[in-house]
């Protein structure tokens, strides 16, 4: 009930005094948060912060809403297309609720399933299912994941789901 008229608020929908009040009030936090967001970004951009640059392409599948909008099947759906093409694929998630969300770990090799659903992450584990033959990895940290990948599988590219967050990583192609 309070997250149903949160989302009205913000959304503009809830009307009245106090959602007005509630609008003003979280307006603050949300322009210093912009505001943040804005400055990191153009730290990049200026060059001032490095991306780290991996010596395979890189694909990031998604956009900075949160889940249900189709990325993780659009990751698959991807991965499929390109070893239908001879091309080797390796897919990196950050493995969201996952045991090696704050590490790194292989979900599976291109012969085997490594890791439980519950190790993985859900999203993970069910990539890894949907794609034998494809390595899948997570770690919130997808430079890491991405030199695990190359190191131990030699992809011809790398993809990341729910990737574009993940400012300190140079990717090639954004998908959104």
């Amino acid at each position: 009930m309070i997250a149903r008229y949160m989302a009205g608020v913000v959304a503009g929908t809830r009307l009245g005094p106090g959602a007005s009040l509630l609008r003003g009030v979280l307006s603050v936090p949300a322009l210093a948060y912009s505001g943040g967001l804005k400055l990191y970004l153009l730290l990049y951009r200026a060059g001032v912060r490095k991306q780290a640059r991996l010596s395979k392409p890189v694909i990031s599948v998604g956009n900075i809403t949160s889940g249900g909008t189709g990325k993780t099947p659009l990751v698959a759906m991807i991965c499929s297309s390109l070893a239908n093409r001879g091309i080797r694929a390796a897919v990196l998630s950050r493995g969201y609720r996952g045991m090696f969300e704050h590490s790194a770990a292989v979900v599976a090799t291109p012969d085997r399933l490594e890791l439980t659903p519950r190790q993985a992450g859900d999203e993970a584990y069910l990539l890894a299912h949907l794609l034998p033959g494809t390595p899948v990895l997570v770690g919130k940290d997808r430079r890491r994941t991405g030199t695990m990948a190359i190191e131990r599988f030699q992809p011809d590219v790398l993809i990341l789901d729910d990737g574009m967050q993940f400012y300190q990583l140079y990717r090639d192609l954004d998908i959104a």
